[in-house]
């Protein structure tokens, strides 16, 4: 069973509800717009390099964490959108 990809920003939603702080708090502590956080946390986009090195510096881990998060949901969804072999018809 293929389980749904888990996007990064379901996890920044769970960390916020978890330490009890809004997007806005977050985006007045990290210096990143309110509307980028929100995206990600609606999957409307990525993490990117830059946005990762903020979301490590507050939540205590590391870069490469969020942009491992991040490739894995993308390699998911690409994998989730493969024709399973029942479903190749000829042409």
């Amino acid at each position: 069973m293929i389980e749904k990809p888990f996007h990064p920003g379901a996890y920044i939603q769970e960390l916020l509800i978890w330490q009890k702080i809004s997007t806005a708090k977050l985006s007045n502590i990290i210096g990143v717009p309110e509307s980028v956080i929100v995206d990600v946390m609606t999957q409307r986009r990525g993490v990117n390099k830059e946005f990762s090195k903020n979301l490590a510096n507050y939540f205590g881990n590391t870069s490469q964490f969020w942009l491992s998060l991040q490739e894995s949901f993308d390699r998911a969804k690409a994998n989730n959108k493969q024709p399973k072999p029942n479903e190749i018809r000829p042409h």
